[in-house]
């Protein structure tokens, strides 16, 4: 019995098949290994904050600042890579935090290449007290807040995710809101009590009293309501 092979129509017809699953699915993988990412970066922001609270019980409740001078030889013995700036070494509160946490890598953020000396992390330095007014929250050159100041622990953002600027490790400073998008339109936050949350993002000025933002490369922020009526 002769076989038959498939034809040219047959083949083309397979081949549009194949091409059509492959375009259903292949942004399905994609979003599932973004979703792994997004779960390991949860994961450092969740050791990030309880070294933050672990610092505070040390320091009579008072969390670092976002940082504080600098200083010619590593903050982490061994390590010239980490918070170097061309031979200077930050005091940031990364450096401050790490006897709790004892690992940089921590530090990084695997769906994002922003790297700011070894961090891709930051430190909220407003927000908006119960008055409605811009104040400083983690303040450079000077202690960090007291745990008992915050009028609401659970609702209020002590770390995220950053992806622009320099210096320091923050964000969410006036109108450089700093912040970065990378999991799937959102960003990871650690909260004042410990707990960490996922949160759709914004490229948008945040509204009085913030400033308007400086760029769109400065606009990323989560929802205000997370720094409102934090003091």
């Amino acid at each position: 019995m002769t076989r038959r092979g498939f034809t040219l129509i047959e083949l083309l017809v397979v081949i549009a098949i194949i091409a059509i699953l492959a375009a259903i699915l292949f942004p399905v993988f994609a979003k599932a290994r973004e979703k792994a990412r997004q779960s390991s970066c949860s994961s450092n922001v969740k050791q990030m904050a309880l070294g933050m609270l672990q610092y505070a019980q040390d320091y009579d409740e008072t969390f670092p600042p976002s940082g504080n001078g600098s200083q010619t030889t590593p903050v982490i013995p061994g390590d010239t890579i980490f918070n170097n700036n061309a031979g200077t070494y930050y005091h940031s509160w990364a450096s401050l935090i790490y006897p709790y946490i004892k690992n940089t890598q921590i530090y990084r953020c695997p769906s994002s290449s922003y790297n700011n000396y070894g961090v891709a992390y930051g430190l909220p330095y407003n927000c908006v007290n119960s008055a409605g007014t811009l104040v400083g929250l983690f303040v450079n050159n000077t202690t960090g807040p007291r745990l008992g100041q915050m009028l609401a622990p659970a609702q209020t953002m002590m770390i995220s995710e950053k992806g622009g600027g320099g210096g320091y490790q923050y964000i969410m400073n006036g109108q450089y809101y700093a912040c970065r998008a990378d999991h799937n339109e959102g960003i990871n936050l650690g909260y004042f009590d410990g707990h960490v949350k996922w949160l759709k993002a914004s490229v948008s000025d945040m509204g009085a009293p913030w400033p308007a933002r400086n760029s769109d490369a400065y606009g990323v922020h989560p929802p205000r309501e997370v720094l409102d009526g934090a003091m």
